[in-house]
């Protein structure tokens, strides 16, 4: 369901008309006022998240080297685009140069982006990778995904989960419980 800011939309009647309806309009006008939703006509997924850079060669190895991401189209020092082998582009970089502002960090805006591993083993590589290159990761179990955060060399925010409601003592829903994850546990799982 979509709430409706404005409902006489979605029984067309445009702002105009608002003061006179005619009558064979009232009954739908008043159930959508009632209601103040709808059911929308189109589904929608996530197609790529679009990011601002400072420096677009540098981001670009950064998105291939620790999240695996492949280039599937440069422009220029304007754009590039990367997948991770599903879609044309699941990131697409856009280059503002050195000066940009950074944005600020309590502000409104996107949080983060989040790219999925297959297994723990798979999370444990990729913390260790992260690590090892001295960049500043947090690891948090929320119970439903083990996930680290961690910044891009712009301070995009980005995370890396392994989903675990599958898992033995995983659940179905998140509650909004986090616990720290340890490096050492986040790393036995290497030997595994």
């Amino acid at each position: 369901m979509v709430t409706i800011e404005k409902p006489w939309y979605s029984v067309g009647i445009s702002p105009k008309q608002d003061d006179i309806i005619a009558s064979r309009n009232i009954y739908p006008f008043i159930e959508t006022l009632v209601n103040n939703t709808m059911e929308i006509a189109y589904k929608t997924k996530v197609g790529y998240a679009h990011l601002k850079v400072r420096d677009l060669q540098r981001s670009i190895d950064f998105y291939t080297r620790f999240l695996g991401l492949d280039v599937t189209e440069v422009v220029g020092n304007h754009y590039a685009f990367l997948t991770a082998g599903t879609y044309d582009h699941e990131i697409a970089l856009q280059n503002v140069g050195p000066d940009a502002p950074q944005p600020p960090s309590r502000g409104t805006g996107l949080y983060h982006v989040a790219f999925e591993v297959p297994d723990k083993r798979s999370f444990a590589l990729a913390y260790s990778a992260l690590h090892e290159a001295g960049i500043p990761v947090v690891a948090v179990d929320h119970y439903i995904s083990w996930a680290m955060y961690f910044d891009d060399p712009d301070g995009n925010g980005l995370e890396i989960y392994w989903d675990t409601r599958t898992q033995p003592r995983g659940r179905q829903l998140w509650y909004g419980d986090n616990a720290p994850r340890e490096n050492e546990s986040i790393l036995a799982a290497l030997g595994e």
